[in-house]
């Protein structure tokens, strides 16, 4: 792990910064100093213990309140490919506080290098830091324009606490990383993570910027997107859901597993009603183990005219 002397650094670059602000500012061009406080380790939550890289899979999905619904559509390796609902494709580290390999939308694409350790921080401990490089470059799809940008960052785990979200409450490791441009102690962004091991992902994440507004995005429900899975896999999952939805009294649940044992879901009828049109409507609940951890769907559905059962919310 790429590991370094974080307060020295801190204070070190900070002095440079004084040294080269007065120097900036009487020739007319100012530049804006690095967070002036000290990212001293803290525990206002539990005394939590490590934590190693977190182990997602294909399907597992996370709703922000920014609008955006993350969903994992492939792993290879270390790299994690993310789609959501607005079709922009991320490559993206499995340690997720590296930022993004790759991304791809409907008008521009971009590819990056970094000299971080592909485990940077992790097993997560109070305490440890780290920095690395990163060199982005963004093209237009038509090949019209390419912009490169060199970045430095420091990350460290700063302590732990117990964060209230939309999706419940959370014991989190709180980890700030620094961004400054390349070579300087000049501080552009400052991006927090609060990563929750029973999520196995992030529940809140805020960025602080040196010359645009400050944003955050916190975690709303997380659960399992079976559209992500493989064609086959869809298509008896899909067939076991319609046979319980026509068959299953509400309250009796049906199991389906994968043959490997490394998926399973718990499909079960919750509550059976009449929709506005006369139609016969059910909510139900599946319950999916991903890897021992449970993400849990809530669904309503309505019978069509075909006789297959439709989701509305």
């Amino acid at each position: 792990m790429n590991k370094m002397n974080f307060f020295s650094g801190f204070f070190s670059k900070s002095l440079l910064f004084s040294t080269l602000g007065i120097l900036l500012l009487a020739g007319g061009c100012a530049q804006v100093p690095g967070p002036a406080k000290e990212a001293t380790p803290f525990y206002t939550g539990p005394q939590m213990a490590t934590e190693n890289l977190p182990d997602l899979a294909v399907g597992e999905s996370f709703i922000f309140d920014d609008g955006r619904t993350d969903t994992v559509i492939e792993i290879n390796g270390e790299t994690l490919t993310w789609r959501d609902d607005r079709g922009i494709i991320r490559w993206i580290h499995r340690n997720f506080l590296l930022p993004d390999i790759g991304w791809q939308n409907r008008t521009r694409r971009s590819k990056s290098t970094t000299t971080a350790d592909a485990k940077l921080l992790w097993p997560l401990q109070v305490g440890a830091t780290g920095r690395f490089d990163y060199l982005q470059s963004v093209d237009a799809n038509d090949g019209s324009t390419h912009n490169e940008y060199k970045q430095s960052w420091q990350c460290m785990v700063e302590g732990t606490q117990s964060l209230d979200v939309a999706a419940g409450t959370f014991n989190v490791f709180k980890i700030p990383c620094y961004r400054y441009l390349d070579g300087t102690s000049f501080w552009r962004q400052t991006r927090t993570f609060y990563y929750s091991p029973e999520v196995g992902y992030y529940v809140k994440r805020t960025d602080t910027y040196a010359s645009r507004p400050s944003r955050q995005r916190e975690l709303v429900s997380f659960g399992f997107n079976s559209t992500a899975l493989p064609g086959n896999e869809q298509a008896i999952l899909i067939n076991t859901v319609q046979k319980v939805l026509n068959e299953n009294a509400d309250g009796a649940a049906t199991a389906w597993n994968r043959p490997d044992g490394s998926l399973s879901a718990t499909l079960t009828p919750l509550r059976s009603f009449q929709g506005t049109n006369g139609e016969s409507c059910r909510e139900y609940q599946s319950t999916y183990d991903v890897k021992g951890r449970k993400r849990v769907n809530n669904r309503t559905v309505c019978k069509q005219g075909t006789g297959l059962w439709q989701r509305v919310q």
